[in-house]
């Protein structure tokens, strides 16, 4: 799902927007300058944009994350299966490889 239609699906859309009616209607009733209420309404309506949005792709970065983490587990245990059945070998510079880049996966995860 894009962050539009996350956005105005999620029940975050609308207390945001409570929230800003609500500061534009206590500036309308104090006889405050309207325009400063939609100003600073403006303000809070894009600085939480902003953070929702930072939060949504963090969460989307997760998900892809999680995606390639199986991919490579599925990839890993049907190499280590072929190679166990003679099916295929695997050359040195290969058993080379795939150490050196288990150590680079493994110093990431240990940070």
């Amino acid at each position: 799902m894009n962050f539009i239609k996350w956005y105005f699906t999620t029940t975050w859309f609308h207390i945001v927007w409570t929230l800003g009616l609500l500061i534009y209607s206590l500036t309308w009733t104090s006889g405050l300058d309207k325009t400063i209420a939609v100003h600073f309404m403006a303000l809070v309506f894009t600085v939480l944009t902003i953070g929702k949005f930072n939060y949504w792709l963090k969460n989307k970065r997760l998900e892809i994350d999680a995606a390639k983490d199986d991919l490579i587990n599925v990839l890993d245990s049907q190499v280590i299966d072929l190679t166990m059945m003679s099916k295929i070998e695997l050359g040195d510079d290969v058993i080379r490889e795939i150490i050196r880049l288990r150590s680079i996966i493994n110093q990431d995860n240990g940070k």
